[in-house]
């Protein structure tokens, strides 16, 4: 009989980093919208009493609320807005309550450094910007760049001839969207980054793997616009 391993396995997409308690700060904040507010408030003053003046927990958050308040006082509810519920900075605040937060999008390749990984592979991630080799191909007026795996034949027969008979293609050779610059990709993945240190509450990368607990969920992230 052959043997089948039944223990459940998980993959990157079957887990979260749960939130904790964090004494970091807020990563940034917005610009003012008082103009904005005020607009609407002029135009919609029927619906002031349903509506909530939204906030951050840091000093320059509450001098802009103020300003909304003192702009439209006839708005009854205040509405704390932060990404990580266990941040020091949101507890701290008068009538505020720790509540349980376990969803999380912020994690890009931060997942693999969580696990104890000194370097990470950005073949997938990186290809179609300008610092990728090949021409831009442009279809029904979009702009892709062509991305090959190394296993792929497309591969093989450019360094080493073809497939070798022993062996199979395993890679894939597809189009991907031509993305520009690959500095804004990696920015990106530095503000990922810097997510997941404030959700997990450490103050440099090398702590992320002990500071993280994962939980096991059946989706990561809200599907209704995809």
């Amino acid at each position: 009989m052959p043997r089948v391993d039944a223990d459940l396995k998980l993959d990157f997409k079957d887990v979260l980093f749960r939130p904790k308690r964090s004494s970091l700060s807020a990563r940034h904040s917005l610009p003012s919208q008082t103009s904005l507010c005020s607009t609407f408030a002029a135009s919609h003053p029927e619906c002031l009493e349903h509506v909530a003046a939204s906030s951050g927990s840091g000093a320059a958050d509450l001098e802009k609320l103020c300003s909304i308040l003192e702009a439209i006082p006839l708005i009854q509810y205040i509405c704390l807005d932060v990404a990580n519920g266990y941040s020091e900075h949101f507890v701290e605040g008068e009538m505020c309550a720790v509540i349980e937060c376990a969803d999380s999008a912020h994690g890009l390749k931060a997942f693999f450094i969580l696990f104890f990984a000194d370097f990470v592979m950005l073949g997938g991630m990186s290809a179609g910007h300008d610092q990728c080799a090949g021409e831009i191909i442009e279809k029904d007026s979009k702009k892709f760049k062509l991305f090959y795996e190394m296993s792929s034949d497309t591969a093989m027969k450019k360094y080493v001839g073809g497939v070798a008979e022993y062996r199979a293609s395993e890679g894939r050779t597809v189009q991907v969207p031509y993305k520009g610059d690959v500095e804004n990709t990696i920015r990106d993945i530095f503000g990922g980054l810097r997510s997941t240190c404030t959700y997990v509450g450490a103050a440099k990368l090398k702590e992320l793997s002990r500071r993280t607990t994962f939980i096991r969920v059946t989706q990561q992230s809200s599907q209704m616009f995809t």
